[in-house]
């Protein structure tokens, strides 16, 4: 992986976090208090990651050329890590809620990023092993 493509890679992660945030503060009322059912919301911001988050997990892989699982797995677990970590900074102190808590609440649901990346990595290299024996 060459500057150019961990760049890349960084910065979508980024957006996976970044786009969904935005999207919730439209739930928010002037006063910070949820204007939605609380379960709907969770549910708006899981479709919100899967809109932002597969396109770009489409765009990378899209051009990458060999080892598609090692790929997906190095995606996967650094917007994983990204994710967390961002929330950790941002998401925590606001919602004053202990890391243990916000694991339960919000973290865990980040598992699915390196799922589906590993997920079409897989694919990929099925797809790549039945092409190269016809």
């Amino acid at each position: 992986m060459n500057k150019k493509q961990l760049w890349k890679l960084v910065f979508f992660g980024f957006l996976t976090w970044l786009i969904p945030l935005a999207f919730s503060f439209l739930f928010y009322n002037k006063e910070g208090h949820l204007s939605i059912d609380y379960t709907l919301f969770k549910t708006l911001l899981i479709i919100a990651r899967a809109v932002v988050g597969t396109p770009l997990l489409a765009l990378y892989l899209d051009r990458v050329r060999s080892d598609y699982i090692r790929q997906g797995v190095l995606l996967g677990a650094l917007w994983f890590l990204m994710n967390i970590g961002l929330d950790a900074l941002v998401l925590l102190p606001w919602m004053k809620i202990s890391f243990l808590d916000y694991l339960g609440q919000i973290g865990l649901r980040y598992l699915s990023m390196p799922m589906m990346s590993i997920a079409v990595g897989w694919l990929l290299t099925r797809r790549e092993d039945v092409y190269s024996r016809d």
